[in-house]
Parts: C-alpha cells; structure tokens; sequence
C-alpha cells in the first residue's frame, strides 16, 4: 500500500515538476527504500530528515555522483540492506 503512494506521487505530481532534488537517488526513491530497508518508523523518519537537508547549502557535505553530477546520498548509509 505505502509503495503505491510513491508511485503515484511520481506518476503525477513530480512528473509535472522540473528535476528540484538535489540529490541521487531523488527524494521519493530514497524514502521508499528507507521504508522498504529500515521500516515504516524509521524510514518515514529518515524521509522527514532527507527532505529538510535537501537545498542548496548541503553541496559541501556530500560527495558528488560523477554520472549525473548530483549529490550521492544513498540509504544504506543509514540502515543495512536486508
């Protein structure tokens, strides 16, 4: 049920907007992974922090992913795969 929120949110309101995430993977894959790996709690948590430090200023924290020259930010830094 939750994936399919991610999935119309992308089909429908990111589809519409330009590109805005900063980083890769973009926002909603992010938080769909930190549910899926993490947990419903956790992930909706690390989502919340995701979104609040995706902006400008966090270029100098991050590595940059070399393929699409956005910030690399993947979730396993947070949690370990299943």
């Amino acid at each position: 049920m939750v994936r399919g929120l991610y999935v119309s949110y992308r089909s429908t309101f990111a589809a519409s907007d330009m590109a805005v995430c900063n980083f890769v993977p973009s926002c909603s894959h992010f938080s769909e992974e930190a549910v899926r790996q993490c947990g419903f709690v956790r992930g909706v948590l690390l989502s919340a922090d995701r979104l609040m430090r995706d902006h400008p200023y966090a270029l100098p924290y991050y590595p940059a992913d070399v393929p699409t020259g956005l910030l690399a930010d993947p979730v396993t830094r947070y949690c370990e795969s299943p």
